[in-house]
């Protein structure tokens, strides 16, 4: 399932795949219900491999181009680091896990699951992966160090007890082997105290953790304000989350200033995935007609028939519609209500009407595909 919504799911089977080889999962192979699943699994992905056969494979037109995009502007370069940017204050827990899965013997029966992690960790550091890419696989490190620190935690804890109570017991009667007994008890009640506390502090930890991220990553700041304005230094999607309403407002007012002709073959064009979201997500208040795009799957979905005749346009340059529209007048232009400087107010401020296209829209609508 995963492979019909994101292609890059692929990294994820190569890590079960040799999850499996690696480990005593190795068994499974011999099982008919392994090549059921996957029979199963293959029948259900195989619509999607053909609609993308028919369409010359778009996913991984898609994918070349971000990745093209993110290793020239250095968006890969930290992959390695964004690692600990993703776990923050869990790291402890994500590195219990790990070395549940591969040094324990308790944890040789799951050792598939850290494999399924180690190599797609390899694989995308490799070949220049975004480091959120890996965020997914984490849970199975966290789950595996949480239940394996408390089990060890009580363990040691017991086992401590019951070293003091045997050295009350010798009173004191010690020898070369009790020597190395007690260095032992010792080692024990050191790694006893560290899981004690990890066991009595760790949730208030994670509690932690999850506030600090929610502080930088979620819009639940006053806009403006100096806490604001530091998440968005850190997360800079957040000045991109303002303005949709406003857009749709001010298409409205634009499409209700013009005449009745206009109106009859009115379009709606978007540049952006966020813009033709925003306009047919609140442009319904406003009965506005569906926008269209070339962007990413939009552009699959045409233009409509019959084609506009008149268009509203959000997000294009004038250089770029004078060269493809008979006339185009600069009408409105995006705004936010917070005043917050983002690609909309900043790079793509104009708002235009065009009509009269020059050529056929099969030919225009080759132009304005675009990967975002």
């Amino acid at each position: 399932m995963g492979m019909m919504a994101k292609w890059t799911m692929g990294f994820l089977a190569v890590g079960v795949v040799a999850g499996v080889l690696a480990t005593g999962a190795r068994r499974f192979l011999r099982s008919g219900w392994l090549w059921l699943g996957v029979l199963v699994a293959v029948g259900i992905w195989a619509p999607n491999v053909w609609w993308q056969w028919e369409r010359g494979f778009p996913s991984v037109e898609f994918l070349r181009f971000l990745h093209a995009r993110d290793v020239a502007e250095g968006l890969t370069d930290w992959f390695l680091v964004g690692q600990l940017e993703l776990m923050l204050l869990a790291i402890p827990l994500a590195v219990a896990g790990l070395w549940f899965y591969f040094f324990t013997e308790e944890g040789k029966p799951w050792r598939a699951l850290g494999w399924m992690y180690v190599v797609p960790l390899v694989l995308l550091a490799v070949m220049r992966g975004r480091d959120y890419y890996l965020a997914p696989a984490y849970p199975m490190l966290y789950a595996a160090g949480a239940a394996w620190l408390e089990k060890k935690a009580r363990n040691l804890k017991l086992e401590n007890r019951k070293g003091g109570e045997r050295s009350t017991a010798e009173n004191g009667c010690a020898t070369d082997g009790d020597m190395g007994a007690a260095r032992e008890e010792k080692w024990n009640a050191r790694k006893a105290s560290v899981a004690r506390w990890m066991r009595r502090w760790m949730a208030t930890v994670l509690v932690v953790d999850a506030v600090v991220a929610g502080c930088v990553a979620l819009p639940i700041m006053p806009v403006n304000s100096g806490w604001w304005k530091m998440a968005a230094q850190v997360d800079t999607v957040l000045p991109e989350e303002l303005g949709w309403p406003e857009m749709a407002e001010t298409v409205a007012r634009v499409r209700d200033g013009l005449g009745e002709k206009d109106r009859a073959r009115l379009g709606i064009l978007a540049r952006n995935y966020g813009e033709v979201g925003a306009l047919n997500l609140y442009g319904e208040k406003y009965e506005l007609p569906r926008a269209i795009s070339g962007v990413n799957s939009s552009w699959e979905r045409g233009y409509g028939d019959p084609a506009p005749e008149t268009v509203i346009t959000v997000g294009y340059t004038r250089e770029f519609l004078e060269e493809n529209f008979a006339s185009c007048e600069l009408v409105a232009h995006t705004w936010n209500r917070y005043g917050v400087a983002n690609e909309e107010t900043i790079e793509d401020p104009d708002i235009f009407v065009c009509r009269g296209l020059r050529g056929s829209w099969e030919e225009f609508w080759k132009k304005v595909k675009l990967f975002a």
